[in-house]
């Protein structure tokens, strides 16, 4: 009997803490709790937590001469904050994944910088993205809107980095694990699976289609000097021998259609498709007519 107890004590500790939860089980759980936080007494808040632990830090220091700050366990984001800090250790802890991880240098370094921004960022739009975007959007705040614009504004001038972070500036081509950087090992494998599921969406498809603007040639007036193949950033001119001379040849896979091979042309033979030469001085012609 007392063999039996422990087995299901066993399964129920197992269930709950020997695997990762689903992202969606723990959004629901925060969002669920963040309500009851806007019940009781005030939203939870990242900035506002940071800002009590900063200030009672600074008081019993003797720095900037603060005076009467609410203690963190009173003050209405520093419990929470805290309590969101220890509830992370003692999940750690249940489901055997706390260990002490020194990262290198360079990545303490960055991550100190990185702070610094983002409490800047933070004092100046009066709020984080928990207390002025998660929270604010629950109770439909024109804030939390106007935060969400500046993120898609932000997501879409960084593209490459946001919604691509595993590939190479070459088509086709991806990095993961310490080719990228040095990481811990949850961090590579991570970065292993998307780049192989990046490769797998690239290879399960039945044709690849590039971008219209790439660059062309004229083969007959290619002097093959090779300037294209030197500055493209795609590696996508390569010099070939054709009819017993030296060409120039574009890989459309991995042309971006940059325009930096057309630029440098000394012949004019590389031409971008949407941006040839006689269209970018019909256009420059037709503006200065109109000064």
């Amino acid at each position: 009997m007392e063999n039996n107890e422990k087995g299901v004590l066993r399964q129920l500790w197992d269930t709950f803490f020997s695997k990762a939860w689903p992202l969606w089980v723990g959004g629901i759980l925060l969002a669920f709790l963040n309500v009851l936080l806007f019940l009781i007494r005030s939203p939870w808040s990242g900035s506002g937590t940071y800002m009590s632990w900063g200030e009672n830090l600074y008081q019993k220091i003797g720095l900037f001469g603060l005076h009467d700050i609410m203690p963190v366990v009173l003050h209405p984001y520093g419990l929470p904050g805290t309590l969101t800090l220890l509830g992370a250790f003692t999940g750690a802890l249940m489901g055997r994944d706390f260990a002490v991880r020194v990262p290198p240098f360079g990545e303490i370094v960055k991550s100190f910088i990185g702070g610094a921004l983002m409490a800047l960022g933070a004092t100046l739009g009066i709020g984080c993205t928990i207390g002025g975007f998660l929270s604010e959007c629950a109770a439909l705040s024109g804030g939390a809107i106007v935060l969400a614009i500046g993120f898609l504004i932000g997501i879409y001038v960084a593209a490459h980095v946001k919604l691509r972070p595993v590939d190479f500036s070459a088509e086709g081509i991806f990095l993961a694990g310490l080719a990228h950087s040095p990481k811990m090992m949850d961090e590579t494998i991570s970065q292993a699976k998307a780049a192989a599921g990046r490769a797998c969406a690239i290879i399960s498809s039945p044709e690849y289609i590039s971008v219209a603007n790439i660059a062309t040639l004229d083969v007959e007036i290619c002097a093959g000097c090779g300037m294209c193949v030197s500055v493209c950033p795609y590696s996508a001119p390569e010099l070939i021998w054709m009819n017993g001379r030296q060409v120039a040849h574009i890989n459309s896979a991995l042309c971006k259609g940059c325009g930096s091979c057309s630029t440098v042309c000394p012949s004019g033979a590389m031409q971008q498709l949407g941006f040839r030469e006689d269209q970018t001085l019909v256009e420059i012609n037709e503006a200065l007519g109109t000064l």
